[in-house]
């Protein structure tokens, strides 16, 4: 028991407030029964009960794991992104309506599908990021008027809906994509594919 209450302080004494840590050499009964609480937090209404750290309903994603287009992956809120195929660039002209100062521009588009889990999540398709070969990210085009309809945006999407779209970038000339990527706040990530 001695032992377990030391390696308890030493892992997550950093982070936690721990009762009994001050002096591992004398633990008493006690002690021993006073349950891990996070700093700043209250104790569970059961003493002898030990709270997880940690919660998560999907199994990690080794590292190292290459998921190419069209292959859906699921982050730990559930929710379930696949990113289709990317044109890079677009030969697509874009909608009419569409206009910026009349001047041309060369557009990449990715065709998605989001899907909430069992929370309903924002409709968005600022969650991807395209990745080049040095690391850099490029976000989508962040404005309501689209280039390409139909796109991911604009609502909310009830548990288990789900919704396909092009989501549009405009990168600078030459640019070679080698991953997309996918992190928004409450639908989960990062999540990431190659391309080949």
């Amino acid at each position: 028991m001695k032992r377990a209450l030391i390696v308890a302080c030493g892992v997550a004494g950093i982070s936690l407030l721990i009762a009994g840590c001050g002096d591992a050499s004398a633990p008493n009964e006690t002690d021993a029964q006073q349950p891990l609480v996070a700093a700043g937090a209250s104790a569970p209404n059961t003493p002898n009960t030990l709270q997880p750290l940690v919660s998560s309903s999907a199994a990690p994603i080794p590292v190292g794991t290459t998921f190419a287009l069209g292959e859906s992956q699921t982050t730990n809120d559930g929710v379930t992104v696949t990113p289709l195929t990317l044109e890079n660039p677009t030969d697509r002209v874009p909608d009419p309506s569409f206009s910026r100062r009349g001047e041309p521009s060369a557009w990449t588009v990715l065709d998605a599908e989001l899907c909430a889990g069992n929370e309903q999540i924002t409709k968005t398709g600022y969650g991807f990021r395209l990745v080049d070969a040095a690391h850099r990210e490029y976000r989508a085009h962040d404005s309501t008027s689209q280039p390409f309809e139909p796109t991911i945006s604009h609502g909310e999407l009830a548990p288990g809906e789900c919704v396909r779209g092009y989501v549009n970038f405009q990168l600078p000339d030459g640019v070679e994509i080698d991953a997309v990527r996918w992190e928004y706040p409450g639908a989960g990530g990062p999540l990431r594919w190659a391309l080949d």
